[in-house]
């Protein structure tokens, strides 16, 4: 890749999604648009007016693009609640538990009650739904464990500006070793 003369990004303490986060987070506040390419749809409470994330479906040629209506379409929630969303229902892609026996109609129904995870466990009593709060109040753990894996820490240290991440020049030599 660096033979490519495309940079590579990585620091201690930060995993890729971090670097993502920071990457999108900095050069968004910089007015620039970004196109998020990837399969990691954890990665969709990124999206904004400014971020588009393209979502691979099928290998690397079919591809959807997330924009904020594209992101309610298919979950039903906006991008800001995707973390939440995914706290309860779970991503087995990324090792995310979710909420036992809470699938995507009752996570939908729970956010819009509630507005926001942290609502929702503080008022768990709230819950009509006699299995869906023991669900709930049983899976608080989880849930808690689920949004601490997926949010990103959006501030790793990175280059400042977007010029310091143009391609450079390909090292053909390099590239026929």
């Amino acid at each position: 890749v660096t033979a490519l003369g495309i940079k590579i990004l990585e620091h201690d303490g930060y995993e890729a999604d971090d670097i993502l986060g920071t990457i999108v987070r900095k050069f968004e506040s910089q007015d620039v648009k970004v196109i998020l390419v990837t399969s990691d749809k954890d990665l969709l409470h990124l999206v904004t007016d400014k971020v588009t994330v393209m979502a691979a479906k099928k290998g690397l040629s079919d591809f959807i693009r997330y924009n904020r209506d594209k992101v309610i379409e298919k979950y039903d929630v906006p991008p800001e609640l995707m973390v939440d969303y995914f706290s309860l229902v779970g991503d087995s892609a990324d090792n995310i538990p979710g909420i036992p026996g809470i699938g995507p109609v009752h996570a939908v129904k729970l956010l819009r009650q509630f507005g926001s995870l942290n609502e929702l466990l503080a008022r768990t009593n709230e819950i009509e739904a006699k299995g869906v709060r023991s669900k709930v109040e049983q899976g608080r753990e989880f849930a808690l464990l689920s949004k601490q894996l997926i949010q990103l820490k959006c501030n790793a240290p990175i280059l400042d500006t977007i010029e310091q991440y143009r391609i450079e020049k390909k090292n053909d030599q390099q590239l026929f070793q």
